[in-house]
């Protein structure tokens, strides 16, 4: 990948700048087609959402908003958005799922990530702009994002865990591309990423990609 999105958040709104959403815009026919990457990493997400014991639902994760019952809620409703883009047009905020049960959640996870292929069969999907509350982008690149946050939220779900999922090397470069390009370094005030941590030169792509999302990538409970 050699495109640069630039994503940095308007300073007097939340999401991003006009500027930034046409950058986007313009430079999204030169993104990969990353759908069969992120339906590996919705499959994953299902795999390890699956094996959290009950016992460990009120455990912290990296993600320090959710502990991992929230985590597992939120991994859902991030899913969900991700088939729901591929129709085009307006995509809510994700469903919290508050009223489900936790074992119904996993279950409507699964269910999304079986939903996935279809809904994107159609190469016409990539092309079209869709609108979600902090921005309009390509489809394209919307598919690049949701596979950069599946994959980072399905990590805070396996340390938390004490899991190793077999993260797809090629799909997790994408994420790390893709984070790094699109979200800067600094500043981050206006977004929901903390510093940027640090990480060696040759460490796993996993770990560069979590520690770029302001995660330690050594974190433990």
């Amino acid at each position: 990948m050699t495109t640069t999105i630039t994503t940095t958040p308007d300073p007097a709104a939340s999401g991003m700048s006009a500027a930034a959403q046409a950058d986007a815009a313009a430079r999204a026919g030169q993104l990969p087609d990353v759908r069969r990457q992120l339906q590996s990493a919705l499959d994953l997400a299902v795999e390890t959402a699956r094996a959290v014991r009950p016992g460990q639902l009120d455990l912290p994760t990296p993600c320090t908003e959710y502990d991992v019952d929230g985590l597992i809620r939120h991994l859902a409703g991030a899913a969900d958005r991700s088939v729901v883009a591929a129709a085009g047009g307006n995509v809510p905020e994700p469903d919290p799922y508050s009223d489900v049960t936790i074992t119904d959640v996993v279950e409507l996870l699964a269910a999304t990530a079986a939903a996935f292929s279809a809904a994107w069969a159609d190469d016409a999907t990539l092309d079209q702009m869709v609108s979600l509350p902090w921005a309009t982008l390509p489809a394209r690149v919307l598919v690049a994002i949701y596979l950069s946050e599946i994959t980072t939220h399905t990590w805070d779900l396996a340390v938390a865990t004490g899991q190793q999922p077999a993260f797809e090397e090629q799909a997790v470069e994408i994420a790390l591309a893709t984070m790094r390009m699109g979200l800067p370094a600094e500043p981050r005030d206006q977004t929901p990423f903390g510093p940027v941590q640090p990480v060696d030169d040759d460490a796993p792509a996993i770990q560069q990609l979590v520690a770029w999302c302001g995660r330690n990538p050594v974190w433990s409970t």
